[in-house]
């Protein structure tokens, strides 16, 4: 089950967020700022976060994000109800899997939960998971760059943006990046969102 090296392996992907698969039921409906209502925010990294209104701010919203224990003002479009996101087999999503959100994809979905395959370990990693320990990831819409081994390119980290070179991927959602003038202990598996083509 979780305690595989595969599974330990994609522990060190944290941070590592794959852009698809999100389903809106009700796309358009407004969403109506009421304290102590329950929530999805949509947060910097593109996941649907479990959150609490905590009070209206104009055209924004003041919220507790419940999954990273974090409030802040957020625009309204930026939020759901949590009736209008459902899951779907194929969604793409992160799943709580100790203190990390691993990227995962759904097999099916099951009384007790779905069935998920964890991305970038092998089936045997397939697991079923609780329904609360599950959620979206927002499709990219710009759908961005796609990049190659041995590319150089500048990852973004702590709002710097550093020098690499990319030495694996997996498909176009996640990087192995060697940092230029760093050790190979710092290498790291990075989201495409955090990167952009080098100089």
């Amino acid at each position: 089950m979780l305690e595989r090296p595969a599974v330990r392996r994609a522990a060190r992907h944290a941070g590592w967020l794959v852009l698809a698969g999100l389903v809106l039921a009700h796309p358009a409906a407004a969403f109506e700022c009421v304290p102590g209502a329950p929530a999805f925010v949509l947060g910097a990294d593109r996941v649907w976060w479990v959150a609490t209104v905590l009070q209206p701010a104009g055209e924004q919203c003041r919220v507790r994000n419940e999954d990273l224990g974090r409030e802040g003002v957020v625009p309204l479009r930026r939020l759901r109800t949590q009736h209008s996101l459902r899951l779907r087999v194929g969604a793409r999503v992160v799943v709580r899997v100790a203190d990390q959100w691993l990227p995962a994809s759904l097999l099916t979905s099951r009384p007790d939960g779905w069935r998920v395959h964890f991305l970038g370990v092998g089936a045997r990693n397939d697991d079923l998971v609780p329904t609360r320990r599950i959620r979206l990831v927002q499709d990219d819409p710009a759908g961005g760059p796609t990049y190659r081994v041995g590319q150089r390119i500048q990852v973004k980290w702590q709002g710097v943006w550093y020098d690499a070179e990319i030495l694996d991927r997996r498909g176009d959602e996640a990087y192995l990046v060697r940092y230029v003038g760093h050790a190979a202990n710092r290498n790291e598996w990075v989201e495409r969102r955090r990167m952009r083509p080098g100089p």
